[in-house]
């Protein structure tokens, strides 16, 4: 089968023409060599992405590892302050889950924009990604009040309005911060040429714990 192949492609062009064989043979005849060459050049870009995805990967650890133990500090610091309070316990997780949803939606839709092209990777661009902010943040904001009527009527607080006011506060000060950071993020490992889903939503992720906490720490504190 093999010399009959080779003996179709060896043909002149006036007999291939005759025999109806211009193109066929000759294709079928590059073929395993075409796959081979394909198999290298997956190979080799499996192996650089590889490579690239562990490389990023420990370019986040480090930071990721300094954010959880800062995180541990300030939860500790908030049990010793806030005591009693288990109204703000309850809803504590809940909180903190929120500020890191609002980051990972701006992250996202940052860094989507950014890979097609929609986005200059600079921080002044964050105006053209003002409706994927405002949206994220006042979702956000609706649920923060949800979550103070419902601790509110399982702890029967008396003075309501100044307790939805103080979670507010922590929802403006904690999504503020993760929203620039997000987009800091973003922006940053674009013009390294790194890819900023490796980066964003783990930093963001682990970030909103912090960011929530301190948050919540100086709102106790203050008011």
């Amino acid at each position: 089968m093999e010399n009959a192949l080779i003996d179709l492609t060896n043909l002149n062009n006036e007999e291939k023409k005759e025999k109806g064989v211009e193109f066929t043979p000759a294709e079928i005849f590059q073929q395993p060599e075409m796959w081979r060459e394909t198999l290298k050049i997956i190979k080799n870009q499996k192996e650089v992405e590889f490579k690239k995805i562990i490389k990023e990967f420990f370019f986040t650890l480090i930071p990721l590892s300094f954010i959880v133990n800062i995180t541990g500090l300030f939860l500790g610091k908030m049990g010793t302050i806030i005591g009693s309070k288990q109204e703000i316990y309850f809803i504590y997780p809940v909180l903190i889950s929120t500020v890191g949803d609002v980051g990972s939606i701006v992250g996202s839709t940052a860094t989507t924009k950014l890979a097609f092209g929609t986005m200059e990777a600079k921080f002044s661009s964050l105006k053209e990604h003002i409706y994927e902010i405002t949206g994220a943040w006042s979702a956000s904001l609706l649920m923060y009040i949800i979550y103070a009527v419902i601790s509110g009527v399982v702890y029967e607080i008396s003075n309501f309005l100044g307790y939805i006011s103080n979670l507010l506060l922590v929802n403006i000060l904690s999504v503020f911060l993760i929203v620039v950071i997000s987009f800091l993020v973003a922006i940053f490992t674009r013009r390294k040429g790194w890819d900023p889903d490796n980066f964003v939503i783990p930093l963001v992720s682990s970030l909103a714990d912090t960011v929530t906490t301190l948050s919540l720490l100086l709102t106790v504190i203050l008011f």
